[in-house]
């Protein structure tokens, strides 16, 4: 009896199987499961001391199979950072991800990490989030700053405010209104010029070219908005055309004259893989001789180009607001406008992801399908186009242009730049780091003129700025690594 009932559950489990395997391929149609959506429950999450973490996701169909999923600090999803140890199906489309840190170096507070969920190899969907808590290598929780190195941690700022308090009353003048907006006027001038520059540094580079793109479009902008009046006119061939025409035609000028020196800058940085401190110095010799050239033109003689239309002067210096005696200039609010600009491309646009995984790791960037030749020429043309919007605005602030306009322009930016967090190691920087950089430098020239520094001292301390900051930030880094 036993030997016939287990002839018949053989014979049925025969037979079952055979309608499981026909049925399905004798069907006209297979159901096809495509992974559409992922979601978290929340949008960052805690590491524990060891850099374990756990994350549970809901995927969308709730029947999608998942082969794999890959933490990283990156788009390129480089599994040097992180490693997922389990990956446990819990029902209803939710997948718990075990994880733990694998390179302590690189992780930040409030740093974004990018979970990529695998169908198959070459479909998956991704999805960013942010880490709470830091971790160092000590295996303790420490305030890490998401930028490389700051000058504006809490000590820092209580240094900064008690420097301006001293300045403040061996001066009185120095916190008046007038003072204040001056303040904010010069930060607003400079500004354009470090966001520009801003980029090139997180690509773990610089530009020594900028302060003589800004004296050339700033004489070229002088030359193009003269007074047609004017008795030595530079262009005293061109027509008489309404003013809002001559500062539309200045801009796309300095623009292109910008865009195209930024360019040059790019492609051989990319192509010919020259360190960008070389590529930038040839074409910064070269800009400043065609800079004296051009005061050359039409018997200028080298004379510095001034008598500037008085449309052109209150497009840019005209009074936006009134504070008192005091006020405002326009192009503050043009600043603005590029600062907001700026910070669109760097956060909400692929630009800006690419440009700072390139400054990450250009190799597995590249490897990736970061296209790195096309990324470090955009970033340094963009940076030339705001070298060139930044001599369209000098160019009336100053209303007097010479051959030595834009002198080391650079210096300040960059000192600006390192000072608010853009890291020389490269793949680091915020916006609102580059601001509060401007300023706190602006600020810090305007308190040793109030004290009576000598002008000459200031280039000493500017330079001690720079090699302070960076030797600090280049210190971190180590450490950290």
């Amino acid at each position: 009896m036993k030997i016939k009932q287990l002839a018949k559950s053989a014979s049925f489990l025969l037979v079952a199987g055979f309608i499981s395997f026909t049925i399905p391929s004798c069907s006209s149609e297979e159901e096809i499961i495509i992974l559409q959506d992922v979601k978290v429950n929340s949008e960052s999450f805690n590491l524990a001391e060891d850099g374990s973490t756990t994350i549970e996701v809901k995927v969308v169909p709730e029947n999608t199979p998942i082969a794999k999923a890959v933490l990283s600090t990156s788009l390129f999803n480089e599994s040097g950072v992180f490693e997922v140890t389990r990956l446990t199906p819990k029902g209803n489309g939710v997948w718990q991800i075990a994880a733990k840190v694998k390179d302590f170096s690189r992780i930040q507070n409030g740093q974004d990490v990018i979970l990529s969920v695998y169908q198959e190899d070459n479909m998956y969907i991704q999805t960013t989030l942010k880490i709470n808590d830091p971790y160092s290598i000590e295996g303790k929780y420490t305030p890490v700053h998401p930028q490389a190195f700051t000058f504006y941690s809490a000590e820092d700022g209580k240094l900064m405010a008690i420097f301006i308090i001293y300045t403040a009353i061996v001066n009185h003048n120095f916190l008046k209104i007038g003072s204040i907006t001056n303040i904010i006027s010069l930060a607003a001038a400079s500004l354009p010029f470090a966001l520009g520059v801003a980029g090139c540094i997180v690509l773990t580079g610089t530009d020594l070219s900028g302060g003589r793109v800004v004296g050339l479009s700033a004489a070229l902008s002088a030359a193009l908005l003269q007074k047609t009046d004017l008795a030595r006119r530079m262009f005293s061939w061109m027509p008489n055309i309404p003013t809002w025409a001559g500062i539309c035609i200045a801009i796309l000028a300095v623009i292109a004259i910008g865009a195209i020196i930024g360019f040059v800058n790019g492609f051989f940085v990319a192509k010919f893989k020259l360190h960008p401190f070389i590529v930038t110095l040839a074409t910064q010799l070269i800009t400043y001789g065609l800079i004296l050239v051009f005061f050359m033109l039409n018997d200028n003689n080298g004379q510095p180009l001034s008598g500037l239309s008085d449309g052109y002067s209150s497009f840019i210096k005209g009074k936006m607001i009134s504070i008192g005696a005091v006020s405002l200039p326009w192009y503050v609010l043009y600043a603005i406008i590029l600062l907001a600009i700026t910070w669109f491309l760097w956060n909400k646009t692929t630009f800006g992801k690419n440009m700072f995984a390139v400054g990450s790791n250009a190799e597995a960037a590249n490897v990736s399908g970061v296209n790195v030749f096309r990324t470090t020429v955009l970033v340094h043309t963009f940076a030339g186009v705001m070298y060139g919007l930044t001599g369209f605005i000098e160019g009336a602030r100053i209303s007097s242009i010479t051959q030595s306009t834009g002198l080391n322009y650079e210096c300040d930016a960059i000192a600006a730049c390192v000072i608010g967090g853009v890291s020389f190691v490269g793949g680091t920087g915020k916006i609102s780091g580059i601001v509060l950089g401007v300023l706190i430098l602006r600020i810090i020239f305007a308190a040793l003129t109030f004290l009576a520094i000598d002008s000459s001292l200031q280039y000493i301390i500017k330079g001690l700025i720079i090699l302070v900051a960076c030797s600090l930030d280049m210190r971190k880094y180590l450490v950290k690594k």
